[in-house]
């Protein structure tokens, strides 16, 4: 019933049918599970942290509530929480591509860039079409200096998902960053094309034709950043 009323979006009455069947049988793990899923959806993260604990306690090899409860953590920044649940679920399951993205995103936060590194290599390994991995770890190795392995990953990126205009606009900083002014130019304009409202992408596009003596297509650019980012004035 509770699962029913969730698919049809009536979240809090399907919470309710949860609480019945709990309270009917509290040895449950799969329905404490199930309403940390419904606590999630509705943005109460402590409450479902609350209920995926539970659900291990009473199923410690429940895969699934180490992920959610990871990714709980992850949304309130508890990155020393998340990255213990996310491995794991990876030692009880390591074929989830998502498990070692998840707790990449977290060793990423924590400042740990090679570790993460390596866990969205292990990602891409399993999904290779996992275009967040590939966005993740482009924007690592950019910040590691690595601009021709980060244009690799964004290429990849692109190639899965030709209208994303962060990777577009990454991609272009990266060859900015090489000198390759004439084909960041070219990246950061198709980043425009699909974004008009991303001032980061104009900042670098004036930036490229400032290297290219552009003083007017610069200038216009500029223009354009402190229209969209009245902070950068």
């Amino acid at each position: 019933m509770g699962l029913s009323l969730q698919a049809a979006g009536d979240l809090k009455q399907a919470l309710v049918e949860f609480g019945k069947a709990i309270a009917h049988d509290p040895s449950d793990a799969q329905a404490f599970k199930t309403r940390g899923d419904a606590y999630m959806v509705e943005g109460e993260q402590d409450r479902c942290i609350s209920d995926f604990s539970q659900a291990i306690a009473l199923d410690p090899r429940m895969t699934s509530a180490f992920m959610n409860r990871g990714v709980a953590y992850l949304g309130k920044s508890e990155w020393s929480r998340a990255i213990p649940d996310f491995s794991q679920a990876i030692a009880l399951d390591p074929s989830q591509s998502a498990a070692y993205l998840n707790r990449g995103q977290a060793l990423r936060a924590s400042g740990n860039r090679d570790r993460a590194i390596a866990d969205f290599d292990q990602a891409i390994r399993i999904q290779p079409d996992a275009v967040e991995a590939y966005l993740q770890r482009a924007f690592l190795r950019q910040k590691n200096g690595d601009n021709s392995g980060a244009i690799d990953d964004y290429a990849h990126a692109i190639a899965l998902n030709p209208a994303d205009a962060e990777a577009m606009r990454g991609r272009g900083y990266a060859r900015l960053s090489l000198r390759e002014y004439d084909r960041a130019i070219e990246d950061l304009t198709s980043a425009i094309a699909l974004d008009p409202k991303d001032a980061l992408a104009f900042r670098f596009r004036a930036s490229a034709y400032a290297a290219k003596k552009d003083s007017k297509r610069a200038n216009n650019d500029d223009f354009r950043v402190r229209q969209l980012d009245p902070s950068a004035r």
